[in-house]
């Protein structure tokens, strides 16, 4: 073939896919190219030119130094200054996952001199099916049975069991354990799962979350993870934005698609009431025959429990609350002495149980979970909060856990078989960082990645090549959720529903699948995410003495003190300083501009940190979304019950 044969072909193939929008590759997946000035713009593949996280029309999030300068001082990588857990070498009891024995050999360390004199009591418990109290705390009612003796070994039956053993009629030791028996699977009422009918490939889908954790946070603090994921091509999504404030604001969108006030108007509209009415996600993958499962590494800070009335009923088949609940109470009392010095979280729980973080327990129970559910299909959120939430550095103590827990499914073959989706909600909400430039825009993206089985790249190839693209563009909770959905019914996934799909008019939807391609165009409006949480502002810093940020804060401090003249007991608040001031100036450009201000101010008294956005338009003020306490209210917001209020007041 010559040379004008070839070029009068290659022309030909360029003006084809040009005319159609499309071309086939080598392998035969079409993919949707740029036709010119119409919304398939939107599907323009995009390539990174490394100067920018996001670099789209609709968003544009610049780099951002995982070390940056202004952030040293709270950096601590080696986190050399952790405390470990006290360390029980001295344990009275041991278990696999079919017995509970006792360890003679430690007799010794609890004074038990005669054999005949130790006994101890197994019992087990669990969280009832209908609860008759249901006051305010019904969420943590636990129902133990009778006690049965033992003093040699005793075989489990049962999936939480308390131990408590006695020497000479006296209590002398205590030890709650946790096994992963494999459960009958019960099915749904309202669209039973039949296994004879079901032919279709479906995956594993298994969450593993860690709270608090940034994009950045993550590469600074968990790097043996971090290499083990870009060695296996997980797709990151480098343009995940927050929605909201807090860990359960950012996780119903992922669960169940509602922001929070959607949430407030449909499923749960009484804030005292339960949890257990909204449509969780992992009902539908229960109604195509999963087990699923709710894990947490907390009780009191749990995403569905810190400030909430948590599940009446266990929503999940494997849901651990009401074991971590018992666990932390057990704690606080037997770590209370020796954690004095180690750092707490919130003041609230011991981040060990006995000589284990709650995370390496975590991490435990997912392996053995897995195991027992190898012959079966999981749909599993494993969530860690107890290290991660409060502290910058100490994530760095799970990063060895995290990879070998990786590794091991890989080695064992259950990546074949599985979706692994590795996640945050927020970045630090909390601490001196905050009150940086960075801590703020680290606040705003957490971390995702999502690693696919090879079979799933090689079944599903338009579906994962747009994965990869929308690695660069300006994603959310939203989107995730979609992502699950799809997940459901592998149908949705083909290359044919996904041309299909790709040619609907989708793109102006809040949540958008991640295997069609995110529209280039996509601003925060477009993607459900406010103001105070858009991580696409360029901005620009204004002077403290700036004649527009001084009247910015005038109306804040009369707004607030406005809010305040109902409680009398509250002192009157004034602004003791200006911590940062910038303007928030959009990427596009719009006419009959309203002009935002992004404040960070300390107030007197009592030296409450705030930050809110500020929206100037025709020489009027508002506050464009709530007002964020960046610090923790001391013991001086008790004179009032208002929980929204509470944040400013400071008592007389």
């Amino acid at each position: 073939m010559d040379r004008k044969t070839i070029l009068f072909i290659v022309l030909l193939k360029v003006l084809i896919c040009r005319r159609l929008s499309w071309c086939y590759t080598p392998q035969g997946a079409l993919y949707l190219e740029d036709s010119g000035n119409t919304s398939l713009d939107s599907y323009e593949i995009y390539r990174n030119d490394g100067s920018f996280t996001v670099n789209t029309v609709g968003c544009i999030i610049p780099p951002i130094n995982i070390r940056d300068v202004t952030i040293q001082k709270y950096i601590n990588e080696t986190n050399k200054s952790a405390k470990l857990c006290y360390n029980y070498n001295t344990r009275l009891l041991a278990s696999n996952q079919t017995h509970i024995w006792v360890k003679k050999s430690n007799f010794i360390h609890h004074d038990v001199q005669n054999e005949s004199n130790f006994m101890c009591c197994y019992e087990s418990f669990h969280k009832p099916l209908s609860i008759r109290n249901t006051s305010k705390y019904f969420v943590d009612n636990i129902q133990y049975l009778s006690c049965i003796l033992f003093n040699d070994i005793i075989e489990v039956s049962n999936e939480f069991v308390k131990v408590n053993c006695s020497y000479e009629n006296k209590k002398i030791y205590e030890q709650y354990f946790v096994f992963t028996p494999k459960k009958e699977f019960t099915y749904t009422r309202n669209n039973p799962f039949k296994p004879e009918l079901d032919n279709k490939k479906k995956y594993n889908i298994i969450m593993l979350g860690m709270g608090s954790m940034s994009r950045q946070n993550f590469y600074r603090t968990m790097p043996k993870t971090l290499e083990l994921l870009k060695k296996w091509d997980a797709i990151e999504l480098k343009g995940y934005n927050t929605v909201a404030r807090d860990t359960f604001e950012n996780m119903m969108p992922v669960l169940v698609g509602m922001n929070i006030t959607e949430i407030q108007t449909t499923c749960w509209k009484d804030p005292w009431s339960s949890l257990d009415n909204c449509p969780y996600i992992w009902e539908r993958f229960k109604d195509m025959g999963y087990y699923t499962a709710l894990v947490e590494d907390t009780s009191k800070l749990g995403m569905f429990n810190h400030w909430k009335r948590g599940f009446q009923g266990s929503p999940t088949d494997y849901y651990l609350h009401p074991f971590i609940h018992e666990t932390e109470t057990l704690n606080k009392r037997e770590n209370g002495k020796m954690y004095k010095k180690n750092a707490k979280i919130n003041n609230v729980v011991s981040p060990c149980m006995g000589d284990k973080y709650y995370y390496e327990f975590l991490i435990n129970y997912i392996r053995r979970l897995t195991r027992t559910l190898n012959k079966s299909k999981l749909f599993g959120l494993f969530w860690e909060t107890s290290l991660s939430h409060d502290n910058l550095n100490d994530p760095v103590l799970m990063d060895k856990a995290y990879f070998h827990l990786i590794n091991k499914m890989n080695s064992s073959g259950y990546l074949n078989e599985t979706i692994l989706i590795l996640l945050s909600d927020h970045g630090m909400d909390s601490g001196k960082i905050l009150f940086t430039k960075q801590g703020q825009i680290e606040q705003r993206l957490p971390f995702v990645f999502i690693l696919m089985p090879p079979s799933f790249r090689a079944q599903y190839q338009l579906a994962y090549h747009n994965l990869k693209v929308n690695k660069e563009r300006l994603t959310t909770p939203f989107d995730l959720h979609e992502t699950l959905v799809d997940l459901i019914d592998m149908s949705a996934s083909t290359e044919k529903e996904i041309i299909k799909r790709t040619t609907e008019f989708y793109t102006h939807n809040r949540g958008i699948s991640l295997f069609l391609p995110i529209p280039k165009n996509r601003t925060c409006d477009m993607a459900g995410i406010k103001g105070l949480w858009c991580a696409c502002y360029n901005d620009v810093n204004v002077a403290p003495n700036n004649p527009i940020l001084m009247d910015a804060v005038s109306y804040f401090t009369n707004k607030t003190n406005d809010m305040l003249k109902l409680y009398p007991q509250c002192l009157k608040l004034i602004v003791d300083d200006i911590i940062v001031a910038k303007e928030m100036v959009p990427i596009y450009t719009r006419y009959n501009e309203w002009r935002d201000f992004n404040v960070v101010m300390r107030m007197a008294p009592g030296g409450g940190m705030f930050e809110t956005i500020m929206r100037l338009y025709n020489k009027t003020w508002t506050i464009v979304d709530r007002v964020k306490r960046l610090n923790y209210p001391d013991f001086r917001t008790m004179c009032i019950e208002d929980a929204t209020l509470k944040l400013f007041c400071f008592c007389k």
